[in-house]
């Protein structure tokens, strides 16, 4: 499934190798396209996709606001005459709502299937997103320092400190009932 991987970077990492380990992960097919990665001090983020819907390149800037978005919303044009957005992307929505603090209003009005993450590298805050039913994943991890966003769980599998455990206890409930 084409998809968003991204996270904080760490001390004397190789995260560019890393980065694109974990893109390579998501990538299903030789169709499959690879944005430029973007990185500044704290974070480094890439996307692979199809290029057939959604965004043709991320991430979208606007201003200090980085945004990449796997997916796509149907009610487009709806959302940017609503609130006067500047931007023609969904993406590009994204971050100008974010810059005006008006992203939750956008987001109650979004329908569409999409999985987003917004960086501000100003303030460096990062926003994860998911279109409300959740049909586009977007998984995060945290183990001290390290945060990472994927949207499939073996793009993980990438990073130096993520060890993946399996409990127990999900997989029986799981077999039990068939879901958690």
């Amino acid at each position: 499934m084409p998809g968003l991987f991204g996270f904080n970077k760490t001390k004397g990492g190789n995260d560019g190798a890393v980065l694109q380990r974990g893109l390579n992960l998501l990538t299903h097919a030789d169709g499959y396209r690879q944005d430029p990665v973007y990185e500044d001090e704290k974070v480094i983020a890439g996307r692979t996709h199809l290029g057939v819907i959604g965004e043709p390149t991320s991430p979208r800037k606007v201003g200090a606001v980085h945004c990449w978005v796997e997916g796509e919303v149907f009610n487009l044009e709806e959302l940017r005459k609503s609130d006067n957005y500047r931007e023609e992307t969904f993406a590009g929505i994204l971050a100008e709502a974010l810059d005006k603090d008006s992203l939750r209003n956008l987001l109650r009005r979004a329908n569409g299937q999409f999985a987003a993450a917004l960086y501000d590298s100003t303030t460096q805050e990062l926003h994860l997103l998911s279109d409300r039913l959740g049909i586009k994943p977007l998984y995060w991890w945290q183990q001290g320092e390290n945060l990472a966003w994927c949207s499939e769980l073996k793009g993980f599998l990438a990073l130096p400190h993520f060890i993946p455990v399996i409990n127990r206890t999900a997989v029986d409930c799981f077999l039990e009932l068939g879901f958690v």
